[in-house]
């Protein structure tokens, strides 16, 4: 199995990865309080040769080889953070792997669409780096297990279409 890591563990510096923001600077989860493991799975992003190949079971693939990999760092149980792809893998590890996944936190799952429809100018899909400061404190909250329920008479399709500011936080 190989692996392109793109963010280290504990407080490492990691570069060149999507979760620039999440992993340091003002906005930087606390590694003091979390072990963040990051990979770029073979043929995805910059973790290229191989090419990727698509077909059927790609991303059962890619949850066993993560499922391997957690294990042998020794971790059995674990949270995963996900976006675009990867959620699809999250998704599937958390239904393959019920007694290692203890929690998911996904953002924008990759739907199949016409890219000459759908153009996100100056990388505005990527709102984990828009909203990194919200984004720090409802992850971190979350696994803490202080992140409340989400209103009940909240309408989705009024006001801005951002789930998180609905969110409640305890003290």
């Amino acid at each position: 199995m190989w692996f392109r890591t793109e963010a280290c563990a504990t407080n490492s510096r990691c570069y060149r990865t999507d979760f620039q923001h999440q992993l340091e600077g003002d906005n930087a989860l606390d590694f003091d309080m979390f072990t963040i493991i990051a990979v770029e799975l073979p043929g995805w992003g910059r973790s290229r040769p191989p090419i990727r190949k698509y077909g059927t079971g790609v991303y059962e693939n890619d949850a066993q080889c993560l499922y391997e990999l957690m294990k042998e760092l020794g971790f059995n149980k674990y949270s995963i953070l996900s976006w675009s792809d990867g959620t699809k893998v999250a998704l599937l590890m958390a239904t393959l792997y019920p007694q290692s996944v203890e929690s998911l936190i996904t953002k924008l799952k990759q739907t199949i669409s016409r890219s000459s429809i759908y153009r996100f100018p100056n990388g505005e899909h990527n709102c984990h780096q828009k909203y990194a400061t919200i984004f720090k404190d409802v992850v971190e909250d979350y696994l803490m297990g202080r992140l409340k329920d989400l209103e009940e008479d909240v309408d989705p399709n009024k006001g801005p279409n951002d789930g998180m500011i609905h969110m409640k936080f305890t003290s």
